[in-house]
């Protein structure tokens, strides 16, 4: 479940890179900021792609969300969503076809980038990783809106896919995606 060894990437408050890295699970000092990313991954008939936190997770456990994390040492915004959907998903997308929905900051400690991205896959095509995700699901948009509304949906999550959702909606029409 956790990611011990991982190397963070870290930023100053106007998020420029900074050198060196922290450890995964380290407190980040006064005034070093770390970046995480999250993907809403969209099919053709306008269906969102959800996974469910494991139980054990310390925050928002049993919840739903998209894919994400944090970004690493080294790593682009764009390679670690691509990345992070790869290891929760197994789905694989390239960078170019990630389209950044918004950036904002998270509880004045993160860097948030959220991004939109079309991508067609069955239930059958979903790997999820061990210790982070125990299901997914295809949600039609009214299906997400009620869920993020009852609180199934991870509180920081729904929190960011509403302060997007007027683009997320433009989006939604602008790649023909069905049933909005």
């Amino acid at each position: 479940m956790t990611h011990m060894g991982e190397k963070l990437a870290i930023f100053d408050r106007q998020r420029r890179p900074l050198p060196g890295w922290i450890a995964r699970g380290e407190d980040f000092p006064p005034q070093v900021y770390g970046l995480c990313v999250e993907t809403w991954t969209v099919n053709a008939q306008g269906q969102i792609l959800v996974t469910l936190r494991h139980p054990q997770k310390l925050l928002y456990p049993k919840t739903w969300e998209c894919t994400g994390g944090f970004v690493l040492a080294g790593e682009s915004s764009r390679a670690a969503a691509c990345r992070e959907l790869a290891e929760e998903t197994g789905l694989q997308a390239g960078e170019e076809e990630l389209i950044l929905l918004g950036s904002c900051m998270v509880w004045g400690r993160y860097f948030f980038d959220t991004y939109f991205l079309r991508r067609d896959a069955s239930l059958a095509d979903i790997r999820l990783q061990k210790g982070e995700t125990v299901a997914a699901c295809w949600l039609d948009f009214p299906q997400l809106i009620q869920r993020i509304e009852e609180g199934r949906v991870a509180e920081a999550i729904g929190h960011r896919f509403c302060l997007y959702y007027h683009r997320f909606v433009a989006l939604l029409a602008a790649c023909g995606a069905k049933n909005r």
